[in-house]
């Protein structure tokens, strides 16, 4: 486990801005497709080099934006509950 002071320096030595996506993971979306081009839009508003995107680490639910932003040229970072870890969630 990694700790807040340790993804604070971490965060603070990229001098970017922080773009955070906070939505659901297993619970899943209704139209996975409009959450996608929402974030894609969202992305499309920022400076990749400028700008460290901060999601979920899940693979599922909002966790899809990752590859998204990386395709993009974003830099990413990923912070998920314990519980993600303890239930073997696909990260």
């Amino acid at each position: 486990m990694v700790s807040s002071v340790t993804v604070s320096s971490f965060v603070k030595q990229q001098r970017k801005k922080v773009l955070t996506f906070v939505g659901f993971s297993g619970a899943g979306y209704e139209d996975p497709a409009t959450l996608l081009a929402h974030a894609e839009r969202v992305l499309d508003a920022q400076n990749a080099s400028r700008t460290l995107v901060n999601i979920g680490a899940t693979a599922e639910g909002i966790g899809k934006v990752y590859e998204l932003a990386k395709a993009k040229g974003f830099s990413t970072i990923g912070i998920v509950s314990s519980l993600a870890r303890d239930e073997a969630v696909p990260i």
